[in-house]
């Protein structure tokens, strides 16, 4: 028989949806039947097939129930969406009141007036009145504790001709205006006497000849050399049984496995090809171009893009032999590092 449902919308958030058009015609077919269970499962209840709409009568009314509850119109909302004019409103922006205030008249020492006082005239070159103390010329301070001319003699209490302890010495100190925050000269002089203090400190404490680690006289290398890959990890001899168990290993037929060293590489049994010198892609140069001279000849220089790795270390770091090195015959290229018999 045709589909009484016509498949126009298969997509479920329409709302002639297909699926929910079917359920729709099965719950009116199925509402013929009084006090029967219907569902897909006897085991699942959450297989039970509902008799009631999602978007029913009375699904629409108990929502509506609900919404009635609401104190306001649109619920609960937090925080609840800001207008488009307030966002236009600086967050910082003074109150109503207080922008009135801002439109009055400034006033200077409104709320401070001018206290009342004589009016006072200065003769011609008089100076007017310093709360400064002075002594002299000198700001008040800035002097030693005064020294006098005797020590103190009650028996000259009174006296008009002699005083107790003589005459009074003022001295100048001439620390009184230094600051407190070291800075400048002295600063910079404590710095070098505690640095050079520590650094006395430390080698009072040192107690081999030299800080440095050499190894025959020389400096040991931060970077092992490329050519000790042809080095066995064991120099000299086996001593441990161990070891010698290991390098002197045996089948059970007799027959020797001893330990092999590693191969230098991956790429030993693979024929070397030179690779192709970038250079000869590369522009000439036009000796015309270069800025920098030779200082002996004058000419141009091309800028110096090799530098030797040796340069600014000291000797012994640096040791140079000029002895050439032979190439190796076929018949040294054998054993097991060659992977040759």
């Amino acid at each position: 028989a045709a589909d009484s449902v016509p498949a126009d919308f298969t997509y479920s958030g329409q709302k002639l949806q297909y699926t929910g058009l079917k359920k729709a015609e099965m719950r009116k077919s199925l509402a013929r039947e009084k006090g029967i269970h219907f569902t897909h499962s006897k085991d699942f209840l959450s297989a039970a097939i509902s008799m009631v709409d999602d978007e029913s009568n009375f699904l629409k009314q108990g929502r509506q129930v609900t919404r009635e509850n609401w104190k306001t119109k649109r619920g609960f909302v937090y925080p609840a969406p800001k207008k488009p004019s307030e966002f236009y409103v600086h967050p910082h922006k003074p109150t109503e009141a207080r922008i009135e205030i801002l439109r009055e008249e400034w006033i200077e020492n409104e709320l401070h007036p001018k206290p009342v006082e004589r009016e006072m005239s200065l003769k011609e070159g008089q100076p007017d009145f310093n709360c400064l103390p002075a002594s002299g010329k000198m700001v008040f301070g800035g002097l030693e504790p005064p020294r006098f001319e005797r020590p103190y003699d009650n028996n000259n209490l009174g006296s008009s001709t002699r005083l107790p302890r003589g005459a009074m010495y003022l001295d100048k100190n001439p620390e009184f205006f230094r600051s407190v925050h070291l800075c400048g000269e002295g600063l910079a002089k404590e710095k070098e006497e505690n640095k050079r203090r520590e650094e006395e400190l430390w080698q009072s404490k040192v107690v081999v000849d030299d800080l440095d680690f050499k190894v025959g006289g020389f400096n040991v290398r931060d970077r092992p050399v490329q050519l000790d890959k042809a080095s066995d990890i064991l120099q000299g001899k086996p001593e441990k049984i161990s070891i010698k168990m290991v390098r002197n290993a045996r089948l059970p037929s007799g027959k020797k496995v001893p330990l092999r060293q590693p191969p230098y590489s991956i790429f030993m049994r693979t024929e070397y090809s030179d690779p192709r010198d970038f250079t000869e892609d590369l522009r000439a140069d036009d000796p015309t171009t270069f800025t920098a001279k030779d200082p002996d000849t004058g000419k141009p220089v091309n800028f110096q893009t090799h530098i030797h790795r040796s340069l600014g270390k000291p000797k012994s770091h640096i040791i140079e032999s000029h002895t050439k090195i032979k190439p190796m015959s076929e018949a040294e290229k054998t054993g097991s590092r060659w992977m040759r018999s």
